[in-house]
């Protein structure tokens, strides 16, 4: 009779042996083609059997079910007694789901493909709740992506592929639980449209490509345009407070050399300062006019050059300190005595007088009375007059002597 002590010693013995543990491994089925997705078939029973690790033998006791083996050393009665009916592996298996057609919610046809992860959780049930419970997996699997597909859009289908697939496995798993195969999780590997569709997605992507382009330009294009306004409002705030700043510096110092001109004036003799700088420059501009042929322009008064002569001589007269002079009176001095009292300062006078007037007093040559106004000559100093004349109608007549030129002054 076949005990336990025989079998450790039979154990002992094939344990020493890897041939013979090679063959039982063979016998029984511990290598498989991992990549089978149809259920194995089942090994001999050698008595003592070697389960694989994550594998699950069914064991039939006279045809009924008896128990599902564990994976290490196993002992079986020999057949007809016990047998072994249906090998599963209880790893995750990837099963590729193939091309098939299926119609979108807005009627168009695209061939669609995709890959199911399963695990079986449940040996009894995977035997004899379903005879091929992979290939019933795959099946269900086709027409639950069909009719998911049905529910949306071409373009939600490629928006909520996610989605998708989580409805997918839910609807799987509401039936597959129940033939003790567990779906983990579906992948939609490749979605395609027909032709037609396809041109017109590439040109519905190229717009909107170009699109956002133009946006991105344009947006860029404003805030270039943004950036120079304020850069040039920034420049023209500066340029102004700068100008500004300018101005107001100009007019503090332009006020600061009036307050100290008009400080200057207003001391002893400023005004007589002012007077000569004055004659001396408009003398001057009329010197000049003389020596070459310019055209400028020329005050209202230019051809009654005694203006600017009497202005010279009022302030000649104001250097020697005196005023006005009362009204007209016959005086009779010789020019003896009017160059004892002319100083050298009247002489340089005279002779600037002499230089800028000379051209004026040829062309005046048959008018030798009234190149003076008379009311100038009140200022004049009586020691520069050389005689005086008296006219029928009573008035009376001024010589005064400027070098070669003489100059008549009337007075009523």
């Amino acid at each position: 009779m076949f005990t336990i002590a025989k079998a450790r010693v039979l154990l002992r013995v094939l344990k020493s042996t890897p041939n013979v543990v090679r063959f039982l491994r063979q016998a029984s089925g511990s290598r498989h083609d991992e990549g089978s997705f149809r259920a194995k078939p089942p090994p001999v029973n050698w008595i003592i059997n070697l389960v694989p690790q994550q594998s699950a033998y069914v064991i039939e006791f006279l045809g009924k079910f008896s128990r599902v083996l564990e994976p290490g050393l196993n002992f079986l009665l020999p057949a007809p007694f016990h047998k072994i009916a249906y090998c599963h592996s209880l790893k995750e298996q990837a099963i590729p789901i193939g091309s098939q057609t299926a119609i979108t919610r807005d009627n168009v046809t695209i061939t669609i493909d995709g890959v199911l992860y399963v695990k079986i959780t449940d040996a009894e049930k995977a035997s004899y709740g379903v005879e091929d419970a992979i290939y019933a997996v795959t099946q269900m699997a086709q027409t639950t992506m069909r009719s998911e597909l049905g529910k949306i859009t071409l373009d939600k289908t490629f928006e909520e592929r996610e989605n998708l697939n989580l409805n997918i496995v839910k609807a799987l798993n509401s039936a597959s639980l129940t033939w003790g195969i567990e779906c983990l999780r579906y992948e939609i590997r490749d979605i395609s449209p027909p032709e037609s569709v396809r041109s017109a997605m590439n040109m519905q992507a190229e717009a909107e490509r170009m699109k956002r382009a133009k946006v991105t330009e344009s947006e860029g294009e404003q805030r270039s345009r943004v950036n120079l306004a304020e850069g040039q409002k920034s420049a023209t705030i500066l340029a102004a407070q700068g100008e500004a700043a300018a101005i107001r510096a100009r007019a503090d110092a332009t006020g600061d050399g009036i307050e100290r001109l008009a400080t200057a004036i207003e001391s002893p003799n400023g005004q007589h300062a002012v007077s000569l700088r004055i004659a001396e420059q408009y003398v001057s501009a009329f010197s000049n006019l003389a020596k070459e042929s310019t055209t400028i322009l020329m005050p209202s008064n230019a051809s009654d050059p005694a203006s600017f002569v009497a202005s010279s001589l009022t302030i000649y007269d104001s250097l020697l300190n005196k005023r006005k002079l009362s009204p007209p009176k016959t005086v009779k001095r010789t020019a003896a005595a009017s160059q004892t009292t002319a100083s050298r300062s009247a002489d340089m006078m005279m002779n600037r007088l002499k230089h800028g007037l000379k051209s004026q007093s040829k062309s005046n040559d048959d008018n030798e009375k009234s190149i003076l106004p008379p009311v100038v000559f009140d200022a004049i100093d009586d020691e520069l007059f050389v005689g005086t004349d008296q006219k029928n109608d009573g008035t009376i007549v001024k010589k005064m002597d400027v070098g070669d030129l003489f100059v008549d002054n009337e007075r009523s």
